[in-house]
């Protein structure tokens, strides 16, 4: 779990055009907590949307794995959810 992240920001446009969706990131959480090796390994459909949680993730901090009391490196799949509030209400 992060131990400090904050919420990526909507790409310019984006929203204004009905972006929304999941994207799924692989990366690394080093042993002093910070991510490397940032991927995505499912789309959200929407490239800048994608670029954006893997540029938020970068700013990331991570509590890390530990093994017999030492920090280690850990691999970790985490989803993104972009949630449109206004294509959800156009919707309904």
């Amino acid at each position: 779990m992060p131990a400090a992240c904050t919420q990526p920001a909507w790409p310019p446009g984006e929203q204004r055009r009905g972006a929304q969706g999941r994207v799924t990131l692989h990366f690394t959480v080093e042993a002093d907590g910070k991510v490397s090796a940032a991927a995505v390994i499912r789309s959200s459909g929407y490239p800048a949307l994608d670029q954006a949680a893997r540029d938020a993730l970068a700013k990331c901090l991570f509590q890390p794995e530990t093994l017999d009391g030492k920090p280690v490196a850990s691999k970790v799949i985490m989803p993104y959810e972009w949630i449109n509030a206004s294509v959800d209400k156009a919707e309904r």
